[in-house]
C-alpha cells in the first residue's frame, strides 16, 4: 500500500538518474529496493558530495549505468549534479496527513501499511499525545484508558512481547505518562523494554515462588491469574524466562514445575531439545531477513547448549542451515544495505548511524562501542550468559557483516559507516578504522577531542582504556580482539573456544569495566565485525591471491588477471559477487563448511557466507 503510494512519485520507466530526498527512510523497505534494483539502478548513498565524487569518477563515468541516489539526511548538493539528476523529496508528512509525524518517525516501517489503513478514516488530524493512543489502539491491541493498575500494564505487555512485538520508545514514554496511579518506578522500569520487562517477571517468579515457603514477601505479579498462567509454559519453554533451583513442595501448583530447576543437566537437554524444535520450524518458513537474524541466535544457543552436554548435534544442522542460507543470501544479500536501521542495525555499516540516532532521541551524548573482532552468536551467548548472572540487562540483537567475513571489509564498514565501495583503497587494510571512526562522529557534531579509538584491547584493565572513561571522553570506540586471538589459536573445535571465552570472562575485568562506564554515564553498545566457523582442510591456495593472510576461508584475486577457475576447480568454492564491493577484485569463497588449510585439517576460521559467520550480535547494556 505505502510501497506503490511511494513508487507512483519516482520516475523509474522515464529517468536514469535520479536523486531522492529521503529523511524519513520511506524507501528503506524490501519491495521499494528490489523495485529499484529490478529497473537496473546502482542505489548509492549520498551523504557527502566528496565520497560521491570519488565514487563517481572511479566507478560510473565510463559506464552507461542508471543511478539512484539515496539522501537520507540533510546534505548539500551542487549546482551540477542537481542538472544531472532528477530530484525529489518524499516525507512521511505528504503520505500520513491525519497523524503527528514525529510519533511515526520513531515506529517501525513495517507497520506503515496497517497504520495507513487505520488512519485514512479518520475524520481531523490527531496531535502528538491521540497519535501515540492511535497507535497504540489500533496496531498494538493496548488501549492506555483500560490500564489502571500494575496488573493491567503487565497483561498488555506480556500479551504483546509474546506475540513477538516490540514496543516503539516514544509509545513507551506515553504509556509512563499517561499512568497517573501506579508506581512510577515500577513502571518506568516495566516501560524500558521487552528485556527489562521479563527480567522483572523473572524476579517476580522467584518471589512468587518463595512466597510458598514462608516468605513474607510478596509478588507484584499474580502468577495464578488465568490471563498470565496461560502463558507459563511457554514462556520457559521457548526462553523468556529461566527455571530456577527450587523445591517443589506440596501445596504448590502443578503449574510451577514449568519453572523450577530438579536437574541441571536434565534442564540443558530439555532447553536444547526446545531450541532445536524451534529451529527446526523456523527454517521452513523464512519470510525476510528478521528470521535469519533470529535462526542465527538460536544456532548460537544450540551450539553453546551442546558444549555444555558435549554433544555436537548442531553439525548436521548447521549444514543444512547454512545450504538454505546461501541460496537466500544468492537472492537478497544486495538489498540489505538499504534497509531502514531505525529500530535496530540492519548491517555492521549501519551501526554508528544508529547509535547517533539514540543519542538524538534520547538526549544524551557519552557512547561506548565495544566491537568484539570475530565474535558470532555462539561466543556471546557464552559472554550474555555471563553478564546476565551478574545482573546486567542486555537488549539483545542482530545484524548482518559484510561479506566477505574479513576484518578489513567488515570493520571498515562498521567504524565507518560507509559501504565498501567507499574505500577501497583501503580494502585489506584496518590502519584506516581510527580516522574514519573519528570522522564520521565530527560530521555529526562531535570534536575530534572528544573521540577516543582504541584497538588491541585484551583484559579490560588497559590503562588508556579506563583513562578515557574517568577524564569523560564522549564516543569511545574498542577494538577488543581477545575472541579472534581465541580463535585462531582454537585447532579443534567449538568446545575448546568456548572454554577459552570462560576463562577470561571469570577473571571478572569485562563485568567491572561495563559496570563502572555505567555508572559514569555512558550508554553501551556490544558487536562484532564478522563470526567464526569451524571448518575443515580442503587444501590451500597460494598462486595470484592478491592477500594470502586475510582468511583461510577466501582467496582474493584482481580481475585485471582474469579468471583463477582453474587453480580452484578441484576445491569446494563459489564465487561471491555481492553488491557493494570493488569490482576490481575476485572473491572466491569457501562453499560449506570448508577452508583453504591442509587437507582434513580443523580450525576455528571465517571469511565465508556461512550463517555463524555472517549474522553478529549488537547489543546495549540497559542502565
Amino acid at each position: 500500500m505505502i510501497d506503490e503510494i511511494l513508487l507512483k512519485k519516482i520516475p523509474l520507466k522515464e529517468c536514469e538518474r535520479i536523486l531522492v530526498k529521503d529523511l524519513c527512510n520511506l524507501l528503506s523497505d524490501n519491495y521499494i529496493v528490489d523495485k529499484i534494483l529490478s529497473e537496473g539502478y546502482k542505489i548509492i548513498y549520498y551523504h557527502d558530495v566528496d565520497i560521491y565524487r570519488y565514487q563517481y569518477e572511479t566507478s560510473y563515468r565510463e559506464k552507461a549505468e542508471k543511478l539512484f541516489l539515496l539522501a537520507n539526511e540533510e546534505c548539500y548538493i551542487p549546482w551540477d549534479i542537481k542538472q544531472d539528476y532528477f530530484i525529489l523529496e518524499v516525507s512521511l508528512g505528504d503520505i500520513f496527513k491525519n497523524l503527528d509525524v514525529e510519533v511515526l518517525k520513531e515506529i517501525e516501517r513495517e507497520y506503515y501499511d496497517v497504520i495507513y489503513e487505520k488512519s485514512s478514516k479518520l475524520k481531523r488530524k490527531l496531535d502528538f499525545d491521540e497519535t501515540c493512543a492511535f497507535i497504540l489502539k489500533s496496531v498494538f491491541q493496548v488501549d492506555v484508558a483500560l490500564i489502571n493498575s500494575l496488573k493491567d500494564l503487565v497483561k498488555n505487555l506480556l500479551k504483546l512481547y509474546y506475540r513477538g512485538n516490540e514496543l516503539p520508545h516514544v509509545l513507551r514514554r506515553y504509556i509512563k505518562k499517561s499512568l497517573n496511579n501506579v508506581n512510577e518506578k515500577d513502571v518506568e522500569r516495566i516501560l524500558k523494554g521487552k528485556e527489562s520487562f521479563f527480567d522483572f517477571l523473572q524476579e517476580q517468579w522467584r518471589i512468587f515462588l518463595e512466597s510458598f515457603g514462608g516468605d513474607l514477601r510478596k509478588p507484584m505479579v499474580d502468577f495464578e491469574d488465568p490471563d498470565i498462567r496461560v502463558y507459563i509454559d511457554n514462556l520457559f519453554k521457548e526462553g523468556y524466562l529461566n527455571p530456577v533451583r527450587y523445591e517443589y513442595k506440596t501445596g504448590m501448583p502443578e503449574f510451577v514445575k514449568a519453572g523450577i530447576i530438579s536437574d541441571y543437566r536434565e534442564t540443558v537437554r530439555k532447553e536444547l531439545d526446545e531450541a532445536l524444535n524451534k529451529i527446526n520450524g523456523r527454517i521452513e518458513n523464512i519470510k525476510g531477513y528478521k528470521d535469519w537474524l533470529e535462526i542465527a541466535k538460536v544456532l548460537g544457543e544450540i551450539i553453546y547448549l551442546s558444549c555444555l552436554l558435549d554433544t555436537r548435534e548442531y553439525r548436521p544442522l548447521s549444514d543444512r542451515i547454512n545450504e538454505k542460507f546461501k541460496n537466500w543470501l544468492m537472492e537478497n544479500y544486495g538489498k540489505l544495505p538499504f534497509l531502514s536501521f531505525i529500530s535496530s542495525p540492519v548491517m555492521v555499516h549501519h551501526v554508528q548511524h544508529y547509535i547517533v540516532n539514540v543519542l538524538r532521541r534520547e538526549e544524551k551524548d557519552k557512547v561506548i562501542l565495544i566491537v568484539f573482532d570475530g565474535m558470532s552468536e555462539f561466543n556471546w551467548c557464552i559472554i550474555k550468559n555471563f553478564l546476565k548472572e551478574r545482573s546486567f540487562l542486555l537488549e539483545d540483537k542482530a545484524c548482518f557483516a559484510w561479506i566477505p567475513t574479513i576484518t578489513s571489509v567488515s570493520r571498515q564498514a562498521l567504524f565507518s559507516g560507509e559501504i565498501p565501495v567507499s574505500f577501497k583503497d583501503t580494502l585489506f587494510s584496518t590502519d584506516h578504522d581510527e580516522k574514519r571512526f573519528k570522522k564520521f562522529y565530527v560530521e555529526h557534531g562531535y570534536k575530534e577531542s572528544e573521540i577516543a579509538y582504541l584497538r588491541g584491547i585484551k583484559t579490560f584493565k588497559e590503562e588508556a582504556l579506563l583513562e578515557s572513561v574517568r577524564s569523560g571522553t564522549k564516543i569511545i570506540g574498542i577494538v577488543a580482539d581477545i575472541i579472534d586471538i581465541y580463535g585462531h589459536q582454537e585447532f579443534f573445535d567449538y568446545k575448546g573456544l568456548y572454554h577459552r571465552i570462560e576463562f577470561f570472562l571469570k577473571n571478572g575485568f569485562l563485568a567491572e569495566f561495563l559496570e563502572e562506564a555505567g555508572k559514569s554515564g555512558y550508554e553501551i553498545f556490544i558487536t562484532s565485525d564478522h563470526g567464526n566457523i569451524s571448518t575443515v582442510g580442503q587444501g590451500s591456495i597460494k598462486e595470484g591471491v592478491v592477500l594470502d593472510t586475510l582468511s583461510n576461508r577466501i582467496a582474493v584475486y584482481q580481475t585485471k588477471y582474469g579468471d583463477f577457475g582453474d587453480l580452484l576447480r578441484e576445491k569446494k568454492v563459489i564465487e561471491w559477487k555481492g553488491d557493494g564491493l570493488p569490482e576490481e577484485f575476485k572473491y572466491v569463497i569457501c562453499d560449506g563448511n570448508y577452508s583453504f588449510m591442509k587437507d582434513g585439517e580443523s580450525a576455528i576460521s571465517h571469511g565465508g557466507i556461512a550463517l555463524e559467520e555472517v549474522v553478529v550480535p549488537f547489543a546495549r547494556i540497559i542502565n
